[in-house]
């Protein structure tokens, strides 16, 4: 993995505001959305195994940082726009495999 390809990603999903269709107190940023994603996938994985369930808490969280990786490259994409046809959202989970892949394949 290219450290610079990693921490350019970082910086763009710090800098790249959400978008929201509900009135917030606070913008927030990809990056600090993805964060708090993340905390509540842990816990909710971790509450999951403590209970007997089997649950691989590396890919819990691996998928929890990664769900909008792609942003890094496209911005917010609104959800309707996102999901607006099959053909769209596929295109949108190839750029996401892309842009992860960046990230640990350089």
């Amino acid at each position: 993995m290219k450290t610079k390809n990693w921490i350019n990603i970082v910086k763009k999903l710090s800098s790249t505001n959400r978008f929201s269709q509900a009135a917030l107190a606070k913008p927030e940023n990809v990056l600090e959305h993805s964060g708090m994603v993340t905390l509540i996938s842990l816990n909710i994985a971790k509450r999951l195994y403590i209970e007997g369930f089997d649950v691989d808490i590396g890919i819990v969280l691996e998928k929890a940082i990664l769900h909008d990786i792609e942003e890094s490259e496209t911005g917010d994409v609104s959800k309707p726009s996102k999901y607006f046809s099959k053909e769209l959202r596929t295109e949108f989970n190839r750029l996401e495999q892309k842009v992860a892949n960046s990230i640990f394949n350089d």
